[in-house]
């Protein structure tokens, strides 16, 4: 399976937000909708290479505080993603900025199926997997709503399950939505070059940065947030890094 960097830096790639808007914009958009959160918020700017992703948004953490990185692509989206520890809602993050901003957006994930794989026998339990695509735009009374979504995901036990919403767009490739193998209706393959018509590169590592904007949001009284390294949350959720090519999808 393609993944963004093969997963050396997953749980940060497993799910990735796009905004079509300008970076300081979004931040912009962003930080206001935390403020009426009554969360206070700092905003900094850092190196967007995803090799300093985790120097950004190090230590993962669980609770009622966190942070947010917005990146600049070579295009005319930005990027989010977080470090949460849990599902990381980077893709409903970037939605909630797209509404208030009136621009399009996408969240998009690529998660290999690795659970009780042999090739990781003594090393990892692994974890479910799959591909989804969803894309988000403006309609006629300028609301933004979404227009597309796609998924083919591991739903437990030995079953995989396949989503379809919305109206098939003119870069797809339907013939695939009815493979036998339903693992095999919507690949990383397919997300990549759904992705590529939109203006989005999303498993290119040089696509991303050079800047960054890193929201910061915290609540002084709330309960202590639980922080873990990056290996500590890759170890709990069953991600091996570098050897998501090893598996299908």
């Amino acid at each position: 399976m393609k993944t963004l960097a093969n997963e050396l830096y997953a749980p940060m790639t497993d799910e990735i937000g796009f905004i079509r808007a300008p970076l300081e914009h979004a931040a912009d958009v962003l930080a206001t909708w935390y403020h009426r959160l009554e969360r206070q918020v700092t905003v900094t700017e850092v190196n967007g290479r995803v090799h300093q992703w985790e120097a950004s948004l190090a230590p993962f953490e669980m609770g009622a505080n966190g942070r947010v990185l917005l990146l600049e692509t070579h295009s005319d989206w930005v990027a989010l993603t977080n470090n949460a520890v849990g599902d990381s809602g980077a893709g409903v993050t970037a939605e909630m900025v797209a509404k208030y901003a009136g621009v399009e957006a996408a969240a998009l994930s690529a998660v290999p199926h690795t659970l009780n794989s042999p090739k990781l026998k003594g090393i990892s339990e692994g974890r479910y997997g799959g591909c989804r695509f969803d894309y988000f735009a403006p309609n006629d009374q300028g609301e933004v709503v979404q227009i597309r979504g796609l998924q083919a995901v591991h739903g437990g036990g030995s079953k995989w399950e396949f989503y379809s919403f919305g109206e098939v767009q003119p870069y797809e490739e339907p013939e695939a939505y009815e493979n036998r193998r339903v693992r095999d209706r919507f690949t990383s393959d397919m997300l990549e070059r759904y992705c590529q018509t939109l203006g989005i590169d999303v498993f290119n590592e040089d696509f991303y940065g050079p800047r960054g904007l890193l929201v910061d949001y915290f609540v002084n009284d709330d309960p202590p947030t639980y922080s873990f390294t990056l290996e500590q949350v890759q170890a709990w959720k069953g991600i091996v890094p570098g050897r998501s090519t090893e598996f299908p999808g």
